[in-house]
């Protein structure tokens, strides 16, 4: 709902697709202003919030039932689903259904060879990417050692763009590069993949939920236990940050993260040998 991302008229679009469907409820995870407006706005005659932001005399007016803040201990998805079980709904095993469409999987299988590794380089902001000389370094030493092709994907912000650009010239034949494809095929060319390497962004988290093995890059901060992946299939970086929830960080005129920087792609590559020797090329569950 940034202002930045999407225009009053395109925001009224979305409002307006939303009363269409008639909800009965609406549930609201993170209690931001905005999105609390949207939520009394879309129609729906139940509507519950988790209290996460601030308090307002006309909150509610707007959300007329509120579920008391929960204490982030555990992955985000379970909170959610906490607030769900609070509002009285029966709750099984979490698990993530995500199914790539066939002719989706079929696009993705004449794109890409099987097993091979992917690289999501960029994030919505440069402070949580790490260097691209960095990536370079990975990407080359991977290439030399597995002989397994390096699949990098990216949107089509002009800063990503140049970056998964220069990432693929530099890595030559070695690496398979796609600019702004959609979810779906952007879940299709996970499915051909043994592994993920990513930045702190979405598609971490759609490829966790494909049940891919991931190695993930971060910055710290508070709630960043709530946004790690959690098991022996997955592995995280991570590094701490002077600039972390500052208004004004210090490191935003730089051109780079310098505190990413310090990640070595020795031990990232290091990080993706172990995980690739405990999971059999292509036996991923990737529900399908």
């Amino acid at each position: 709902m940034s202002p930045g991302k999407r225009s009053l008229r395109q925001q009224w679009n979305v409002l307006r697709e939303l009363r269409r469907q008639q909800f009965d409820v609406a549930f609201n995870f993170s209690g931001a202003d905005r999105t609390i407006f949207m939520t009394a706005l879309i129609g729906a005659r139940f509507r519950v919030a988790y209290v996460g932001g601030r308090s307002h005399f006309w909150s509610r007016w707007l959300i007329p039932y509120w579920i008391p803040f929960i204490e982030p201990t555990g992955p985000v998805f379970e909170r959610r689903r906490e607030m769900l079980q609070r509002c009285g709904l029966g709750l099984a095993q979490a698990r993530f259904d995500l199914r790539v469409p066939d002719a989706t999987r079929d696009w993705a299988t004449a794109q890409v060879p099987e097993d091979a590794i992917h690289f999501s380089i960029n994030a919505s902001t440069h402070l949580k990417e790490w260097p691209l000389e960095n990536w370079i370094g990975l990407g080359k030493q991977l290439a030399a050692e597995t002989r397994m092709k390096i699949v990098a994907t990216g949107s089509e912000n002009p800063r990503e763009r140049a970056r998964l650009d220069a990432f693929a010239s530099a890595l030559g034949p070695d690496t398979q590069a796609f600019c702004g494809v959609s979810i779906s095929r952007l879940a299709g060319l996970l499915s051909r993949c043994s592994l993920h390497v990513g930045a702190d962004s979405g598609v971490l988290h759609l490829a966790m939920a494909l049940g891919l093995p991931t190695i993930s890059l971060f910055r710290n901060y508070p709630s960043l236990r709530g946004w790690l992946p959690r098991g022996p299939r997955h592995r995280s970086f991570t590094v701490d940050c002077g600039c972390v929830n500052r208004r004004h960080p210090a490191c935003q005129k730089q051109p780079v993260a310098a505190c990413l920087r310090e990640i070595r792609a020795e031990a990232v590559a290091k990080a993706v040998h172990e995980i690739l020797s405990t999971t059999p090329l292509h036996s991923r569950n990737l529900n399908g």
